[in-house]
């Protein structure tokens, strides 16, 4: 099986550092490669990788930008801003880390009535697995998520 374009550049890079295209164009892996070629791929695998390390440096603005697109396709209110989408440690419904080890712990913004749109005073920050309970939860999950909505409403009368 033949490598990609793009990890023969993975390989290259970690095995000769970050060089420029010049350099890397008189190595022997890039025999046949238009200089083109190995530039466009080097800044391909160097944005990609920088763009993975500014998602994982920057959870709370990324979760907004695609709340963001989202309310734009579906027309829905959007009034937030990545200060007002403060991560917890843990799940306050179900008391679960909150990371990303596994879909279920992943951090997502639950809005408290769906039909008020995203508002500073409507989200809260749940996982993944609390927000999609409505869908296939066991009856002590059911029961952490009653308790925990229970206090929010008092909270918000």
């Amino acid at each position: 099986m033949t490598k990609s374009l793009a990890q023969v550049m993975r390989e290259a890079l970690e095995k000769y550092g970050r060089i420029g295209t010049r350099e890397l164009a008189n190595k022997p892996e890039f025999a046949g490669w238009t200089r083109n070629k190995i530039r466009e791929t080097r800044n391909n695998v160097l944005n990609e990788a920088a763009k993975s390390e500014w998602v994982k440096n920057n959870p709370e603005r990324r979760m907004c930008a695609k709340i963001k697109s989202r309310c734009k396709r579906s027309n829905t209110y959007f009034d937030i801003k990545p200060e007002d989408l403060v991560i917890p440690k843990t799940c306050p419904v179900l008391g679960i880390a909150l990371d990303s080890s596994t879909a279920d712990h992943v951090p997502s913004v639950d809005r408290f009535d769906p039909s008020k749109g995203y508002t500073t005073d409507n989200i809260n920050i749940i996982s993944n697995r609390a927000n999609s309970l409505k869908n296939n939860a066991t009856f002590t999950e059911i029961e952490k998520l009653y308790n925990w909505m229970k206090k929010q409403e008092d909270l918000r009368s």
